[in-house]
């Protein structure tokens, strides 16, 4: 990368020719990316008020740079200022460097925005909201969007569909457990209803997912110690899609991490019916078929 790029940006920039600046930045980010062409390029866009073009550029970026120190609160302001009111408030909640007088101006910064998009655009809330309660008439294909969508709906709405969507008979369980999950991210404390793979509803508190953290880290743990790096990486993946349709009971599949280890070693690379996976299966194969 040429140094001398960010260099001569920086200059233009601060003589007032920011056009001239972002376009070398961009230029020079499409021929090789640069975690600080890229930092810089942001900083650009957002004082000049391209929230979109920096939300854009930004989700193309790891996490690590995401969440590095110096750039974690840039982050934030830019889900703020597109109105992803939803992912900005997971972040701040689950952010655990950010010091309280930096998190609480971040979060006074969101309520404000929420308060403005709420008494200036509620017919645009009132269509999301729609969609998001609709989710279970579409594809699975089209859902990912859907939820998306609903990242840019105030925490109120947001919250009030989702617990419809936690006990619809039309949604399918893989989307039904990602929007138990953002409540969970949300720290939801109270006592929702939930769907679960046998079609009863149980009584759950989301915040309550984080305690599955560990079982699911031992089984992991287990996949690569007991198998070869290229097996490991895919019994891993299997691992996570079932270890979530089984959420928030995945113990009731089975109890311990060695059981869940040898049963995805058996389904996978044995080939073997594993009957305490049948319900987990014919959800993913009814999601295939759509």
């Amino acid at each position: 990368m040429n140094r001398n790029s960010i260099e001569e940006a920086k200059k233009l920039w601060k003589n007032g020719h920011h056009e001239q600046a972002i376009r070398i930045l961009e230029v020079e980010n499409e021929l090789k990316q640069d975690n600080q062409v890229i930092v810089t390029l942001v900083h650009f866009y957002v004082e000049d008020g391209f929230y979109k073009e920096a939300l854009r550029l930004v989700n193309d970026q790891n996490e690590e740079l995401i969440y590095a120190e110096d750039f974690f609160e840039t982050y934030v302001k830019i889900l703020i200022e597109n109105d992803r009111f939803i992912l900005a408030r997971k972040e701040l909640l689950n952010h655990k460097t950010l010091d309280a007088f930096n998190r609480d101006g971040l979060v006074k910064a969101l309520d404000k925005r929420e308060e403005y998009f709420k008494k200036n655009y509620p017919q645009t809330i009132v269509e999301e909201e729609r969609n998001f309660y609709h989710i279970g008439d579409q594809k699975f294909i089209k859902q990912s969007k859907i939820l998306d969508d609903a990242t840019k709906l105030p925490l109120e709405s947001y919250a009030k569909i989702a617990k419809y969507n936690l006990v619809d008979p039309f949604l399918n369980q893989v989307t039904r457990v990602s929007i138990l999950k953002e409540l969970a991210f949300l720290k939801v404390k109270e006592t929702v209803d939930f769907q679960w793979i046998d079609g009863i509803r149980y009584k759950v508190k989301p915040i309550e997912l984080t305690n599955q953290v560990d079982l699911k880290i031992e089984i992991d743990a287990l996949v690569r110690k007991n198998n070869d790096p290229i097996q490991a990486e895919m019994l891993v993946q299997q691992v996570n899609l079932m270890y979530d349709l089984a959420c928030p009971f995945p113990k009731r599949i089975f109890e311990t991490a060695s059981e869940w280890e040898q049963g995805i070693r058996k389904q996978i690379l044995e080939q073997t019916d594993v009957k305490k996976f049948d319900q987990l299966n014919q959800i993913m194969k009814s999601i295939i078929e759509q």
